[in-house]
């Protein structure tokens, strides 16, 4: 059921301390091997979206292996409760990127990837009222994070235009959205140097 996020416990009014709560909760979500860190997202990259939350910039959340899934998929009823879903590049890397070679650039993280693939994020609207839910809560919450939809893999793309490739969301035939790569801070090569600095910044590596 859908819930008062923290059962009306105050929520970290800062990001140092909902990236704090974050990573605790990612210790008791994967204790005693019952899931495990998969990944990282972006979310809220570019200020339309930040701004109005009151966020310094974007932020990340985490991805667990239980949910990541190959497409085609399909979730059992009931879950997610009130899911929405977002048009994603995932990224599966080569080598993790070392900390001692930081800050990256869209540039240098080429060469640590592995392989591209298009993607399904998949959110869930678990609170009873969303909108009172400031940046820092969504951080702390891993910004909704529910699933994530996996394409095939692409491991022959160093010729493509990421800053103009088109990302399109199609239901029944009826497109839900379409947009550049370069809606997200740019250029998605962009966007995974950031969330390699901004774990770095945070003490952990991509």
């Amino acid at each position: 059921k859908v819930v008062d996020f923290l059962g009306g416990v105050q929520p970290p009014q800062n990001e140092r301390d909902a990236y704090r709560v974050q990573f605790a909760l990612h210790e008791e979500l994967t204790k005693g091997g019952r899931d495990a860190l998969a990944g990282w997202k972006v979310a809220a990259a570019v200020p339309a979206q930040f701004q109005p939350m009151s966020l310094s910039g974007p932020a990340l959340g985490r991805l667990l292996k239980n949910g990541l899934i190959r497409s085609p998929a399909s979730f059992s009823p009931g879950y997610p409760l009130k899911a929405g879903i977002e048009c994603e590049m995932a990224v599966r890397m080569a080598i993790d990127a070392p900390m001692s070679a930081g800050p990256y650039t869209a540039s240098s993280i080429v060469p640590l990837i592995g392989a591209v693939m298009p993607a399904m994020e998949v959110v869930d609207n678990r609170y009873v009222n969303l909108p009172e839910m400031k940046g820092p809560a969504r951080i702390a919450d891993d910004f909704l994070q529910a699933a994530c939809v996996l394409g095939p893999e692409i491991t022959d793309f160093r010729s493509i235009d990421f800053m103009m490739m088109q990302g399109r969301s199609v239901f029944e035939g009826r497109e839900l959205g379409a947009g550049p790569g370069s809606n997200v801070m740019g250029s998605p090569l962009i966007s995974l140097a950031w969330l390699a600095n901004k774990l770095l910044e945070l003490g952990t590596n991509l």
